[in-house]
């Protein structure tokens, strides 16, 4: 029941989201012409703070990262082989990522870099 909630949620949002922008409430008219602004901007900060607030309670609080020196990048091979040719070199063996979908990191280190 909670799982098909956080579904809809999103939804109910935008809908809410939505209907604010297009038909601003009564309390708004006070300002003229600068409701829609007002409004548009609440719509912003909001929809903002949704996402943020979203993306924050669906990340692990701990990510734990896994040696994986045997690992194929496949499609990461190109991108880690373009920073090579920047000059920057392997800082270990690629990393599997504890979350869902798992994720694999590839460690990389600009020696002559300033951090």
């Amino acid at each position: 029941m909670k799982d098909n909630a956080l579904k809809v949620l999103p939804i109910v949002v935008g809908v809410a989201l939505g209907f604010l922008l297009v038909s601003a409430p009564q309390w708004f008219r006070g300002l003229g012409p600068a409701r829609f602004l007002v409004a548009a901007g609440l719509v912003l900060v909001s929809l903002v703070s949704f996402v943020a607030v979203t993306i924050t309670a669906n990340l692990p609080a701990d990510i734990r990262l896994t040696p994986a020196p045997e690992t194929d990048l496949g499609q990461l091979n190109p991108i880690v082989e373009s920073y090579r040719v920047l000059g920057f070199s392997p800082a270990g063996p690629p990393l599997l990522a504890g979350v869902s979908p798992p994720a694999l990191m590839v460690p990389l280190v600009q020696p002559g870099g300033k951090m």
